[in-house]
């Protein structure tokens, strides 16, 4: 029910060359459905591939929590966090770099499903 395993990097601060550094996560446990497309336009074309992600805390397993964005921001050491934001970015399966790499999408939307007792129940991503 929920065979895939994804990599997250989270953009956590501006480096001295001005770029950015990301603390990486393997997140295992997880369902993803993700559409590869091309669109053509007047300049040729451009990726229009989607992801559709479906997080759900009690079934996933990591060796990091999750916090929510702003409390993310906020954290001196990342170790052992990560969070979903729109300046985070999504690889399929386990990748081992540092950086975004290998198939990946950025993240377009978070929503939180909440159950009758209002934890989250479930995440739904959508990235592109």
């Amino acid at each position: 029910m929920f065979p895939h395993t994804i990599t997250v990097w989270n953009q956590i601060a501006s480096n001295h060359t001005g770029g950015f550094t990301y603390h990486r996560t393997i997140i295992k446990n997880v369902r993803y459905e993700h559409t590869i497309a091309k669109q053509s336009t007047k300049e040729g074309e451009s990726n229009a591939s989607t992801l559709l992600l479906f997080v759900f805390p009690t079934e996933m397993v990591s060796d990091s929590s999750y916090i929510d964005p702003e409390s993310f921001k906020e954290l001196k050491e990342h170790k052992g966090n990560f969070t979903f934001d729109t300046d985070t970015y999504i690889g399929l399966g386990e990748i081992d770099t540092d950086l975004p790499s290998g198939e990946h999408y950025s993240i377009d939307s978070v929503t939180k499903v909440n159950a009758m007792s209002n934890d989250i129940h479930h995440f739904e991503i959508k990235g592109s």
